[in-house]
């Protein structure tokens, strides 16, 4: 702010000297300074005055300036400290709602950052467990494999086994049946031989029956 310093302090106007006291002016300045207002002050001639009248008029105006100034400066340096306490409060608010606002995005980090070693940590725990179950499988399917292939084997061998005991047990059925056809038809020569050497006994039984039969008629008529 610019405020117009009245440099009338002592003027010579023949043999009278023109004092006009600035206290008020420089008490106003230095409280505005200690608030931290600058008021930058400008030189100001009042001019010569002839006679006392005019110096009576001239200092009335000098101190009618020098209270309007002192006034001006007081009423800023009021309104400047008023400014600077509003300020102060919003400055006050503002770091207060910036600390809220900072700790509340340091809690919302911290947060953050716990869930994301959790998620991380959970994630490392599922991709083990799946390498695990992965390694788990592959160790299954290897000893399914191992045991198919065991079964496998133990069924081909069973099956060539059975194939060779049937090749065997038909060979032998063959034999068999060739020795039954054999043992067939010795029998069937067989008996019939003897139906012949039968029919040839029965023949001669009773032949032999009949000559008995005539012989002993014979006799029981010879001693008769």
């Amino acid at each position: 702010m610019v405020l117009p310093k009245t440099k009338l302090v002592q003027k010579s106007t023949g043999s009278v000297e023109v004092t006009v006291g600035r206290e008020k002016v420089e008490s106003a300045v230095s409280a505005a300074k200690e608030v931290g207002l600058i008021v930058k002050e400008t030189e100001v001639d009042g001019g010569l005055v002839a006679n006392s009248d005019e110096l009576a008029k001239k200092t009335a105006e000098i101190e009618s300036s020098y209270d309007k100034q002192a006034t001006t400066i007081v009423d800023q340096s009021e309104k400047y400290k008023k400014e600077v306490e509003t300020r102060k409060e919003e400055i006050k608010t503002i770091i207060t709602e910036n600390k809220e606002k900072q700790d509340s995005y340091n809690k919302a980090k911290a947060q953050y950052e716990k869930d994301l070693a959790e998620a991380k940590r959970k994630n490392e725990e599922i991709r083990k467990n799946n390498i695990a179950k992965k390694e788990a499988y592959k160790k299954a399917v290897e000893a399914r494999k191992k045991e198919n292939e065991g079964i496998l084997k133990a069924n081909q061998e069973a099956l060539a086994a059975y194939e060779k005991a049937l090749a065997e047990l038909n060979a032998k059925n063959s034999e068999i049946d060739k020795e039954n056809a054999k043992a067939t038809a010795k029998y069937n020569d067989d008996m019939r031989d003897y139906q012949k050497a039968r029919e040839k006994y029965e023949k001669d039984l009773a032949e032999y029956k009949k000559k008995v039969a005539e012989y002993n008629s014979l006799t029981s008529r010879g001693g008769g």
